[in-house]
This record gives structure tokens, C-alpha cells and sequence, in this order.
């Protein structure tokens, strides 16, 4: 069978996230395509005609029997030429593309996610985006309200593997930002409790969870798996520079991705930096960024000793805890991270422009604030300049 013969049996739909426009003026009609998703406008001026042809870009029929059912003279060349144009600005997809190996479920579970992800690289089919989250492995150390929601929003996505590492437990405390709060976990291991929430959402996704403390005498080599295609870092204890640092050595020897997620001490509505070998600097190079931008400032360690709720206000502690904030800050952390996140394992470099930079939300200013990182200069670790 040649080529053209197979082209015939082609079946295409117009994408559930396009709206069409006709627009007559007066010999000709003006064709407007308007991506939903990303709000991009495609303008075609054609015959009137060619609308018989959009309406039954259903997926149902095949070119073949579009062309027999046309009325009026269409040269099969330039229809086909007609079809490319359409594929290849993102208009219309094969249905044959869209044929899951993971089954129907799978489709329907995350049909407006595909859509979604068919506008976001216009060279790769949703489904093909979608099979590659499946297949992708995401580590997160500390899994309080921001590495929490952050598990359970990749989970959501359908990242098909997560590895959680934490060593507190659940309290009743954690009923105002832990978004996977129940009272049936308290007193359990926050990487437990988390695990049962992750697997009630998505029973197929392997969840791992690990009871650890990030300390400087923590064997990272045992406990990275080489499966992980990205470390996320929430651990702020004792505090999250040092922590990033621990993790962001061992993985660059590892060629393993470091994402340092927001919503450390004072930071609520931040977002990190991606420390990726070989694409951007070394976490030593932020390390040395840091320690000249901070010079005249020390991170606050917290207090060793435990709340007690017999003492008396003023007796050398502050009973309202330190800096803080409302669950939906957390949530704005973990939701930009995230969305930073899909874009790294899809491997859209575009939605990555500040990979290496940190970023905050002032709250009170409404405005975003950035801080452009650089890599430090005859760095013997990464080689930047």
C-alpha cells in the first residue's frame, strides 16, 4: 500500500480544546482556529466549501470517505496538503495517535489533560505526553504542606511512581496546611499517611515511603533509586540551603535533576531553582550566589525543646510559632512548582525560562518577584564562567 492510499485511511478530528470561526466576506470565508489552552489564533482565508470539510473532521470518517462525500472539485493533493497544514499547526490529530497501551480508563481518566498537553508541544501527541508522566519517577524529601501537595498534585497528573522521605509525624496541628490531613493519621509517619491518601487517589501509582532524616550524615547513595528522574527538595530542617546542598552534590554526581521547591521559613509563595547536570550551574554555584547575596543574614533554627501547653506566656517562648501563613500560599507553592515541574519530565524547555532562577509572591504587593541566579565564576564542579 503507498503512501497516498494510507493517507485515505486516515481518520482526524478536530481537537476538543479548538474553537472554529467562520467569518464570511464576501466571495471568501475568513477560517479562525482559537487554541483554548494557550490562547493561540490561526487565521485562514478559503471557499466557503472548506467548511464541509472542517464538519466532518469528527474522527469517524477517513479522508477517503471525506473526499468521495465532497460536492465540489478538490484536488486529492491539495486536500492532503490541506491535512498537513491542519496537523501541523495543532488543529486536528489522528485518532490512531490517541490508542492507549494502558486502555480506555487511562484515556478517560485523562482526556482534558491530553488535550491540554496536544497544545503544549505541538510536536508530541497528548497521549504520548501523558504515557511519558506514567513512566516517570519523581523522589520528594519532606512532605509537609508544600512536598504534600506537591505529591498529590503530580500524583493527580498521573506521574506513575513516587518516592516520599520524611521522618515526623502527623498532629493535630497539621489540620490547617498538611492538604492530606485525616484524623485517622495522626500519630502516624507523615510518609505513611501520605502514601495511603496518594494510592486512595490513584491505586496504579507506586508510592514509596521511606522514614528518613536529612542530616549531614545520611548515606544519599543508598537511598536514591536509579529510576528517579527528579529530586524535589521541601526539607527545611535544619534549613533548606544546607539541605539543597546535601542533595544537589549527590545528585550532579548522579546526573539526577534537583528541584528546590518553595514555601521555606518566611518564603510561603516561592518557587525554586532545577539544578539539571549539564544544563544549568551546580548547586555549589547557587551555594556561593547565596552566601554573598545573604552575607548579613543567618537562617533561624528551631527551638529543640517541644511546645508546652502548661507554661505561661512569656516564659521564653512564643506560643504562635514563627513565620507562617494560610493554606492557600502553600497551595500557590506547590501549584507554580508543579506546573515547573510537568514541564521538566515532558521536557518543554520553553515553560522553563526560569529554571535557574528563584521566584516569590508578595502577597501583600501582588507582584512576583525574582532572583536571577548565576553560576559562580571558574566553578571546578559545573564549569561555568
Amino acid at each position: 500500500m503507498n503512501c497516498d492510499s494510507m493517507s485515505g485511511l486516515l481518520k482526524y478530528k478536530i481537537k476538543d480544546s479548538v474553537d472554529v470561526y467562520i467569518i464570511n466576506n464576501n466571495n471568501s470565508c475568513r477560517f479562525q482556529f482559537y487554541k483554548i489552552n494557550t490562547r493561540e489564533k490561526i487565521t485562514i482565508e478559503a471557499d466557503e466549501k472548506v467548511s464541509d470539510i472542517l464538519s466532518l473532521l469528527d474522527g469517524l470518517h477517513t479522508n477517503n470517505d471525506i473526499l468521495e462525500r465532497l460536492d465540489f472539485n478538490f484536488e486529492r493533493s491539495e486536500f492532503f496538503s490541506f491535512m498537513e497544514f491542519l496537523v501541523n499547526n495543532g488543529i486536528i490529530y489522528d485518532v490512531f495517535s490517541r490508542i492507549s497501551l494502558k486502555g480506555v480508563e487511562h484515556l478517560n481518566r485523562y482526556s482534558r489533560q491530553i488535550n491540554y498537553f496536544d497544545d503544549l508541544l505541538k510536536t508530541t501527541p497528548g497521549i504520548t505526553s501523558q504515557n511519558t508522566l506514567s513512566n516517570s519517577h519523581v523522589a520528594i524529601f519532606g512532605v509537609g504542606s508544600i512536598g504534600g501537595a506537591i505529591a498529590i498534585e503530580l500524583v493527580r497528573s498521573g506521574v506513575g511512581e513516587v518516592t516520599l522521605y520524611d521522618y515526623k509525624v502527623i498532629d493535630s496541628s497539621h489540620k490547617q496546611r498538611h492538604f492530606y490531613f485525616k484524623n485517622k493519621y495522626i500519630d502516624q509517619f507523615k510518609t505513611h499517611a501520605l502514601k495511603d491518601y496518594l494510592l486512595e487517589i490513584n491505586s496504579n501509582c507506586k508510592v514509596n515511603a521511606v522514614v528518613e532524616r536529612l542530616s549531614p550524615q545520611t548515606n544519599l547513595a543508598s537511598l536514591l533509586h536509579k529510576s528517579i528522574n527528579l529530586v524535589i527538595n521541601t526539607a527545611d530542617e535544619p534549613y533548606i540551603g544546607h539541605t539543597t546542598v546535601k542533595l544537589g552534590r549527590e545528585l550532579w554526581r548522579q546526573g539526577i535533576a534537583l528541584y528546590a521547591a518553595g514555601g521555606f521559613d518566611a518564603h510561603l509563595m516561592s518557587t525554586g531553582e532545577f539544578i539539571i547536570p549539564g544544563k544549568t550551574p551546580c548547586v555549589d554555584c547557587y551555594s556561593q550566589h547565596f552566601k554573598m547575596a545573604l552575607a548579613d543574614w543567618r537562617p533561624q533554627y528551631a527551638p529543640l525543646e517541644t511546645f508546652d501547653s502548661n507554661k505561661e506566656a512569656g516564659e521564653g517562648y512564643n506560643p504562635l510559632g514563627g513565620a507562617g501563613g494560610i493554606s492557600a500560599q502553600a497551595l500557590f507553592s506547590a501549584s507554580y512548582g508543579c506546573i515547573n515541574i510537568v514541564n521538566f519530565l515532558l521536557g518543554n524547555e520553553t515553560g522553563l525560562l526560569n529554571k535557574s532562577n528563584r521566584g516569590e509572591y508578595i502577597a501583600n504587593k501582588a507582584i512576583m518577584t525574582w532572583f536571577n541566579l548565576q553560576g559562580a565564576v571558574d566553578c571546578n564542579v559545573c564549569g561555568k564562567k
